[in-house]
């Protein structure tokens, strides 16, 4: 999820909010989105930790491995979704070619691979490793 500037600063106060709420014990069962016993409130350190994870954020870095033309592995430092686009049709199944905007008022034929979270990788040290030995590290 993207954040803009006014949005991040709006869901930070929110969060310091209610962890000040859980500091000096306000009643916090009685909002609306705790109202389940499925769902309870972080506790104050975990807050600390989200507030931390907000603010350091930073775009995924995706290792995408190609070999003989095909995409055979992703690995990301975060988990994603990743969709692949084909533009090389030829030999495809007619059933599986999809059009893919490519210009004002113009599509082109492709073929899509759809890479779920649970089928890519996530590994920030091997992320980080990578980038490094390829020279390539932020």
């Amino acid at each position: 999820m993207n954040l803009n500037k006014r949005e991040l600063a709006t869901v930070l106060h929110g969060l310091r909010t209610t962890q000040e709420a859980i500091l000096t014990g306000a009643i916090l069962h009685e909002c609306l989105h705790f109202s389940t016993d499925k769902v309870k409130p972080l506790t104050a350190e975990e807050i600390d930790s989200l507030c931390e994870r907000l603010n350091t954020e930073k775009t995924p870095t995706i290792l995408i491995e190609v070999e003989g033309g095909l995409v055979a592995d992703l690995t990301s430092d975060q988990p994603i979704n990743a969709v692949i686009v084909d533009k090389d049709v030829e030999g495809a199944d007619e059933e599986d070619i999809r059009q893919y905007p490519s210009g004002k008022d113009a599509t082109e034929d492709v073929t899509t691979t759809r890479w779920s979270p649970d089928e890519i990788t996530v590994s920030p040290n091997f992320v980080k490793e990578a980038l490094k030995s390829l020279k390539l590290e932020d």
